[in-house]
């Protein structure tokens, strides 16, 4: 006989799969059918004031005048037999997606505080994303804590002073409540108020014995000391670290109390760095002793000299020469374009970027994932593309700095053509995603077309950034041959259409723009010759027969 509890997991299992108006309309039949449409329904709880309005209609006023969000209003106090409508609703959130709480002030907060039942008011609580834009904001999501929570993101761009004191109790209620966290992320934004008084707070999250922490994502700077790194060092579960150092002027000071230990950081697979590149070696000294790193990450906010770059680039091939996955990123949208391009144009020679830059990791022959934008072009000739793929012969994902946007740089033609892009798709069999700075203005002609043959068959994902290019139509339709599974094809500019942005200013965004309207009608023409082609094989075979 089927028992209850797998009829239950069924009918569970098909309403996943129902729209909200069909849950709607479940949950207002009986009992019995009502409950699991009741729990999908109130999984991801969008906005506290849903749960506000289960309290007894006379409880709370809201004030209408408010456009965006109505404000509401307690008219007494809260006592125990108003919240049994709210109970049965709040117990089956799960999820609180990130919300403007504004609309929330103190007073209402207050009578939530002191009239609430002794249990949590979200008792199943798991994942909350706060927005703590506002000090009543964060007081109330404060109360929500509880011991479920298995994940907490906080999110403010631009936090106030009174904000950022309010968050210290946050941090020291987390940390007593929540023993089962497993990941934490913090962006605290980055404006003038950046400096975190909520350090102390953040460290007591961290201090806690038999911590399930697995994940730590410090996205905002000066959220760290000595002591919050130290007790970083001793997590037993971290496989996850993001760091930001960008207003640190010495990372050494930071680590000083883990650098003669061996025993830091025991469990950490990826590590995510951003700050300034000369720093990242003096912090990665203690990580050197976790054998079972994965990942490096690194985020700078201005382009990157040469000596820098060969300096780190060394110390990784030597303190982690089983990596899988590297990454160096300089963000478009945070890097201070006007005073980065001031210091390229006062030393350009000190950001030439070729393969003696690549030259440390070319003995990583574990790697099997390389991003690195860089902001300025990587110099890289055809040769050089073949020499980095024999070096790499299992990568999966190679972006070689594809987007070179420093407006200095614009007239800089690339040396790459597309006979290295095929060296490399071919010399490496399980490359899916490709992206390179190319000069496809040569090499194109009819009998090239003609006599092309498939490069990969694994090559899903091409990017070509701001390469140049003069043909799409051959372009299109060589691409289209030799890449027959491609089915992402991206470039710079290719959010913005060809009326708003000159060829100079975006990588010839307007030619890439043809050939990715030509690709679609090539690849159905190749299609129906590989079709024709199999018909005449067929044909050939039956007439031997």
């Amino acid at each position: 006989m089927t028992s209850i509890f797998e009829v239950d997991e069924i009918y569970r299992t098909i309403l996943q799969y129902c729209d909200r108006p069909t849950l709607v309309r479940l949950a207002r039949t009986s009992k019995l059918l009502s409950e699991v449409p009741l729990d999908l329904l109130w999984e991801n709880l969008e906005a506290f004031s849903h749960l506000l309005r289960t309290f007894p209609s006379n409880l709370i006023t809201w004030d209408a005048s408010e456009r965006a969000q109505p404000k509401p209003t307690v008219n007494y106090l809260i006592v125990p037999r108003d919240w049994n409508r709210f109970t049965s609703y709040a117990r089956r959130v799960k999820t609180w997606s990130p919300e403007d709480l504004a609309y929330i002030e103190e007073p209402v907060v207050d009578h939530i505080a002191f009239g609430r039942n002794p249990e949590y008011i979200l008792p199943n609580l798991t994942h909350i994303e706060v927005m703590a834009t506002t000090v009543s904001g964060v007081h109330l999501q404060t109360l929500i804590l509880c011991p479920t929570l298995e994940s907490v993101t906080i999110w403010n761009a631009t936090p106030t002073s009174q904000t950022t004191r309010s968050m210290n109790a946050f941090f020291r209620t987390l940390a007593d409540r929540a023993h089962n966290l497993r990941k934490l992320t913090v962006h605290w934004g980055d404006g003038d108020v950046v400096s975190a008084p909520f350090v102390n707070g953040l460290s007591e999250v961290f201090s806690q014995g038999n911590s399930a922490l697995n994940s730590v994502n410090l996205w905002s700077p000066e959220c760290i000391d000595a002591r919050g790194f130290s007790l970083l060092a001793k997590l037993p579960c971290l496989t996850t670290l993001h760091l930001n150092l960008i207003n640190t002027d010495d990372a050494s000071k930071i680590c000083s109390e883990v650098r003669s230990r061996t025993d830091a950081f025991p469990s950490l697979q990826n590590l995510f760095l951003a700050g300034l590149v000369e720093e990242f070696p003096k912090m990665l000294h203690v990580f050197g002793n976790s054998p079972g790193m994965v990942s490096l990450g690194f985020s700078v906010r201005k382009y990157p000299m040469s000596s820098h770059l060969i300096q780190l680039f060394t110390f990784v091939a030597s303190n982690f020469p089983y990596l899988r996955i590297m990454q160096f990123n300089v963000p478009k949208e945070e890097i201070n374009i006007q005073l980065a391009n001031r210091l390229y144009y006062m030393d350009p020679d000190s950001y030439l970027q070729d393969i003696t830059v690549l030259q440390p990791l070319l003995d990583m022959q574990s790697l099997v994932a390389v991003h690195l934008e860089l902001g300025v072009p990587l110099h890289l000739s055809d040769i050089d593309l073949i020499t980095i793929a024999s070096a790499w012969p299992a990568i999966e994902v190679l972006n070689l700095c594809s987007d070179p946007y420093c407006e200095r740089t614009r007239t800089a033609q690339p040396l790459a053509t597309v006979q290295g892009l095929f060296a490399v798709a071919s010399a490496c069999p399980s490359l899916k995603h490709l992206a390179l700075f190319l000069d496809c203005t040569t090499g194109f002609s009819e009998n090239v077309l003609a006599n092309a043959d498939v490069v990969s068959r694994t090559l899903i994902n091409l990017d070509v950034g701001r390469s140049w290019v003069v043909e799409p139509s051959l372009v299109a339709a060589l691409l289209s041959g030799v890449f027959p599974a491609l089915k992402v094809f991206e470039w710079a500019g290719m959010d913005t259409s060809s009326s708003q942005v000159s060829d100079r200013a975006s990588g010839h965004a307007a030619s890439w723009r043809q050939v990715f309207d030509l690709l679609p009608i090539f690849r159905a023409v190749r299609a129906n010759e590989r079709r024709s082609r199999k018909v005449e094989i067929t044909e050939c075979v039956m007439n031997v027969d």
